[in-house]
């Protein structure tokens, strides 16, 4: 069954190309207009459209409108739509972003360019991720399924967590001989994520693999636990993505990294397009073990603050009461873990403790730490061990300060 595509575009000449192209992908073209048109034809076929192509400047409705109106459409809430536009500004394609468009293409781009770009989108629509992972389908090996859920799905835990993509035509790649290193490096991801759970505990970090890159730029949108990004570039749709990405961040502390497999087998013109946006190369044969771990504790963990005695403290969450002036004891909730991994010490199950300042039994760097703190803060505390043993990972939450 082809591809059914609606294409809604005032200019003639734009409106033969784009359809002509979509024709040669395969695609079952209906086209209409303008926005008010466009509408009409929406909700008349919205039971059998898999693409929908919109041009942003148009009579009676712009794209911008009409996408609104489409989204309320239940049938349509989640089909591929894409912009075409000749103002790429960041404006109008995080407006466009808001409402749920999937891409934007300027339409008086080459023909190559918008039959390449154009070709990943009718791609995903013939192939949505269902079709891999529902009953009916190829189903991937336990070790896979087990990875692609992942350690936060929507509405679990608070803390930090990496965002990844895996188009849903590369699932299957993961259990199969050719995509073992694709495999292990997702692996090598989830394991550095438990590594950093072990070593900071309560942080909640976690790790979610998406397929569907719409799900992904409306993630970037809607929630602030996502520090760091990773997208796949040996496909166009990784490349189209951290072009998206890089826009739905703005005003956010996101990285967005590109794995590329080298960097150097990256057209010239997508490299330039990826780093415009906001989003950054790197080579995926760079990633060993702990440089997963050493990625994960920049991004995943908040900023340090370099403290006297070596110490560093992260804070999670500000105070909420007020610092006594000249403050004697801290009551706080507490766990402590060695650099191995070993528990040293946990009050979170516990009744809160009091510190009085001056205890001895108290490493003194800790006290520079908590000096910072008032009343309903969160943070980490790494503090040096003794000569021959390796540092502690604190987390503290202070529940009074007096």
């Amino acid at each position: 069954m082809s591809t059914h595509v609606l294409l809604v575009e005032d200019s003639p000449v734009a409106r033969e190309k784009v359809s002509g192209i979509l024709v040669e992908l395969g695609c079952e073209v209906t086209t209409a207009e303008d926005g008010v048109e466009g509408l009409k034809v929406a909700k008349r076929l919205a039971g059998s459209l898999d693409l929908i192509v919109l041009d942003i400047q148009m009579p009676k409705a712009d794209g911008i409108t009409l996408l609104r109106y489409v989204r309320k459409i239940p049938e349509l809430a989640s089909t591929l739509i894409v912009m075409l536009t000749t103002q790429a500004d960041k404006e109008t394609v995080s407006k466009a972003l808001g409402f749920g468009a999937n891409d934007f293409l300027r339409k008086d781009a080459t023909i190559a360019h918008i039959t390449e770009r154009l070709s990943v989108h009718v791609e995903a629509a013939k192939n949505p991720v269902q079709n891999v992972v529902e009953e009916g389908g190829p189903d991937p090996s336990e070790a896979v399924r087990d990875l692609l859920q992942g350690s936060r799905q929507p509405g679990q835990g608070k803390g930090p967590y990496v965002l990844c993509h895996v188009p849903s035509m590369e699932i299957q790649d993961l259990e199969e001989t050719h995509g073992k290193r694709q495999l292990d490096f997702y692996e090598r991801l989830a394991a550095g994520v438990k590594r950093i759970n072990e070593r900071y505990p309560h942080l909640q970090a976690g790790y979610r693999i998406d397929p569907q890159s719409q799900e992904v730029t409306r993630l970037l949108q809607a929630e602030e636990s996502i520090p760091w990004v990773l997208l796949l570039g040996r496909r166009q749709e990784g490349i189209s993505l951290g072009r998206m990405a890089g826009l739905s961040k703005t005003g956010k502390d996101c990285m967005i990294h590109i794995l590329c497999d080298p960097i150097a087998s990256l057209a010239e013109a997508d490299k330039k397009s990826v780093t415009r946006m906001g989003a950054e190369l790197i080579e995926q044969g760079d990633f060993d073990g702990q440089g997963v771990i050493a990625l994960l504790e920049k991004y995943l963990l908040p900023s340090p603050q370099p403290l006297a005695k070596d110490v560093i403290l992260r804070e999670l969450s500000g105070p909420t009461g007020i610092v006594p002036r000249d403050p004697k004891v801290w009551t706080i909730r507490h766990s402590c873990v060695k650099q191995d991994g070993t528990l040293v010490s946990n009050t979170y199950d516990a009744e809160p403790i009091p510190l009085r300042m001056g205890d001895e039994s108290i490493p003194a760097g800790m006290w520079d730490a908590l000096t910072r703190l008032g009343p309903g803060s969160r943070a980490l505390i790494d503090v040096p061990g003794a000569e021959g043993e390796g540092a502690v990972y604190c987390q503290v939450d202070v529940i009074d300060v007096g």
